[in-house]
């Protein structure tokens, strides 16, 4: 009996064997020590839902997390960060814009920024929230990654909503979420 091996159905593969995989493609392509950024990614990409797992190419989970890790290192923990970027700009692809902010863990992050954007009529299509472990330096540098045990706790979020065209659009909408968020920490 012939099959066709084009109709036919694998298994995906688990979510922590596409995180092997992503960590192993990331030791071969971020040159240095790689070790950090894979610290990162399994707490970061261990928190998205299978169906971005899935469905984004190996190369392009790759470049979101470096470019969600980037932000993190950029960060200062006694701020609200907040970036609104396109995905093109960071080396993958997805038609969305990106919304991050990072924070000293509190509650009511994920509220906050889906009530403003519910009330812009932005579409939420993914929403990435981890409560990281984060160890910086007297800089700020990260030196480790990992569950809360590790340093001081930090919010990161990394939402895909509809794609805004105008960069005064994202430059508002930024503004908008970081003074929400502040808000929400000094109330």
């Amino acid at each position: 009996m012939d099959t066709d091996v084009r109709n036919s159905t694998l298994p995906a593969p688990s979510p922590q064997v596409l995180i092997d995989q992503l960590c192993e493609h990331l030791t071969r392509t971020a040159g240095g020590d790689a070790s950090l950024l894979c610290d990162f990614a399994r707490e970061f990409v261990g928190k998205a839902t299978r169906q971005l797992v899935h469905e984004r190419t190996l190369e392009d989970r790759a470049a979101l997390t470096v470019a969600a890790f980037h932000f993190l290192q950029r960060a200062l923990p006694e701020r609200v960060n907040v970036e609104v970027v396109e995905p093109e700009d960071e080396g993958w692809s997805a038609p969305v814009t990106v919304l991050r902010a990072n924070l000293a863990d509190r509650p009511f992050i994920v509220d906050t920024i889906r009530e403003y954007l519910s009330a812009e009529g932005l579409v939420i299509h993914r929403f990435i929230h981890p409560v990281l472990g984060v160890e910086r330096g007297e800089g700020g540098q990260v030196l480790r990654v990992g569950e809360l045990d590790v340093g001081s706790p930090e919010a990161l979020v990394h939402c895909e909503i509809s794609r805004l065209q105008e960069p005064q659009r994202r430059d508002a909408v930024r503004a908008a979420v970081a003074g929400r968020l502040g808000d929400v920490g000094s109330g």
